[in-house]
């Protein structure tokens, strides 16, 4: 797991290029301490050769970003490996914080266990549909719940039979809103919009990640 870049973590940063090793990554390097009965293994990056790597800057240490990860994973896995597995399902934490913050998961505790397990489910199926309905209007980027909410779930409208016609109106302001719910429309007119739409929470996409129950344990 992380662990916050507190002055403790912060200290060790700052130590000169002797206590730090390097790694067959070019740009990065790594030093390790025990630290609370667990493997504290703190990263540097250099930016000019890792421009895109992960991490946070510190005013003090310019030309640097830092990661710091607390594991208990043995000391045959070395810090390069700890390293390369959390940066494998580090984006799970996001979703399991997304579930918890804009889904209800944290407030999903009942009286029974299955019960609880049951709304748990529930909370992840409507992410997962949330997932789909994205992917279906071709979206290029993620957005959470909260931006969904905003953008189309809010908008107000009237679904009536206009001199026999099926009609709906739309309260959109702008042009360019107006132009966003027009191309939405059309692409949910297709005949074959509900077998994408099942089809893509199946799919895998690093825009945008179908959480399954076995992910948040």
């Amino acid at each position: 797991m992380t662990a916050a870049l507190r002055s403790p973590v912060q200290a060790l940063c700052r130590h000169d290029d002797s206590a730090w090793v390097k790694t067959e990554v070019a740009g990065l390097e790594v030093q390790e301490v025990a630290h609370e009965g667990s493997r504290l293994i703190v990263v540097r990056q250099r930016i000019a050769e890792r421009p895109h790597g992960g991490g946070k800057r510190l005013l003090e240490v310019p030309g640097y970003k830092f990661q710091a990860l607390r594991t208990n994973l043995p000391a045959s896995t070395d810090a390069l490996a700890v390293w390369r597995r959390y940066n494998g399902r580090a984006d799970i934490e996001n979703r399991i914080k997304e579930l918890g913050t804009q889904f209800g998961l944290k407030g999903l505790c009942c009286r029974s266990f299955w019960a609880t397990e049951a709304a748990c489910h529930l909370a992840i199926c409507a992410y997962n549909l949330c997932v789909g309905l994205q992917r279906r209007l071709g979206s290029t980027s993620r957005a959470e719940l909260v931006n969904l909410r905003w953008r189309l779930f809010s908008c107000a409208a009237v679904f009536s039979h206009a001199q026999g016609r099926a009609t709906l109106k739309l309260a959109v302001a702008t042009q360019r809103a107006r132009s966003w719910w027009l191309a939405l429309l059309q692409r949910f007119t297709q005949p074959d919009h509900l077998c994408d739409a099942v089809d893509g929470l199946h799919a895998r996409s690093p825009r945008h990640r179908v959480v399954s129950p076995t992910s948040t344990a």
